[in-house]
């Protein structure tokens, strides 16, 4: 929390380095918006950026007619920005499976939202905050079992370990390899 009592966001895995690189974000979050409120254009990108990190935004619309107030941002702030929209609609596109009243119901719109997401997976739109980025890729796996898609399920899977590495649950990695395994015998 900063001096006002805004939280400042968690962070994004349980070792200290992820708790040191949060602090860095929290740190760069306060001098960009001390530069921002002076009037430089690149800090007040850099800024808006870092806000998106920090969540201070609460959807997509309200981010995107912030962005419309500001300069031109650079190819690589234009990135980074389009990464962290793409979170935004991923977490849209997610909101009935949080409200799902059944396990039956769940499952059904895991794989059909899981369509969604290999869509735009396909397009090169992939999430890059953690929380968006493991459930994108875990709703993938869900559709890819269920179209019984091999080669999207193990694409799926390498992408969660490659991303979150030692950090990933191995309960987790486990079961998934062991369904890999059950979809390529049942293939052959």
């Amino acid at each position: 929390m900063d001096s006002t009592g805004k939280v400042m966001g968690s962070p994004p895995g349980r070792k200290v380095e992820n708790f040191r690189s949060h602090m860095k974000l929290v740190k760069e979050y306060g001098d960009l918006k001390a530069k921002a409120d002076k009037g430089d254009a690149k800090a007040k990108i850099d800024f808006f950026i870092a806000a998106l990190k920090m969540g201070d935004y609460k959807d997509l619309d309200e981010a995107k007619k912030h962005l419309s107030t500001l300069k031109k941002p650079s190819k690589e702030q234009q990135a980074e920005i389009d990464g962290i929209f793409v979170g935004f609609e991923v977490q849209k596109l997610a909101e009935p499976l949080r409200k799902a009243t059944s396990a039956e119901q769940a499952k059904e719109l895991q794989s059909s939202i899981g369509k969604k997401f290999a869509e735009m997976e396909k397009a090169g739109r992939i999430p890059t905050k953690n929380d968006d980025f493991g459930m994108f890729y875990s709703l993938i796996l869900a559709h890819a079992e269920e179209a019984k898609d091999v080669a999207l399920f193990e694409k799926s899977l390498n992408a969660l370990k490659e991303k979150f590495g030692e950090d990933i649950n191995q309960n987790f990695v486990r079961a998934k390899e062991a369904v890999l395994e059950k979809m390529k015998a049942e293939q052959k």
